[in-house]
């Protein structure tokens, strides 16, 4: 290290340095620095108290939200900016290579929907389950639940009774 002072038997020269205060405002600071032993002696300063502390984390997290915005902001018009040049290769490439869109897998993004009024082949119904039976054909053992069409033996064999009764 070479001798700031040209005169070795002069007195140590002072140098400004500079610290933070509580208000973010620079202030320059005097300490001494020895030039016949070429290292800097600091002057003693008062160890600030965990308040002190506490407050000093806070404005520097504010500090560093404010920096963080600030960055997202220039992102996000840098993003703007590259963006068309970007599809523009990209589209590019896709044509050169023919690829198709079912080709292509987004990670982020979820599966397209296929909507009911497009051509693809509808998948088959669930059958649905078996009601219990209430009425059962005694000669052939033909059940049936009740529900829906009325079958031809189920009407046959009403009007069988209904005549039955009339007589």
């Amino acid at each position: 290290m070479s001798n700031l002072n040209p005169n070795p038997n002069s007195t140590p020269a002072t140098v400004p340095v500079t610290t933070r205060t509580e208000t973010d405002t620079l202030t320059p600071i005097e300490t001494e620095t020895d030039t016949d032993t070429e290292t800097e002696t600091p002057t003693p300063t008062k160890t600030p108290t965990y308040a002190e502390i506490e407050d000093q984390i806070k404005q520097l997290q504010e500090e560093a939200q404010d920096q963080i915005k600030k960055l997202q902001v220039q992102a996000e018009k840098q993003r703007e900016i590259e963006l068309p040049d970007i599809i523009k290769d990209i589209n590019a490439k896709i044509s050169f290579y023919k690829i198709k869109p079912q080709d292509l897998k987004f990670p982020d993004y979820p599966e397209p929907e296929v909507k009911a009024d497009s051509k693809q082949p509808k998948q088959p119904k669930q059958p649905k389950a078996k009601l219990p039976a209430k009425y059962r054909n005694e000669k052939t053992g033909v059940e049936w639940s009740g529900l829906g069409r009325k079958p031809k033996w189920y009407i046959d064999a009403t009007d069988e009774e209904r005549q039955l009764m009339e007589l």
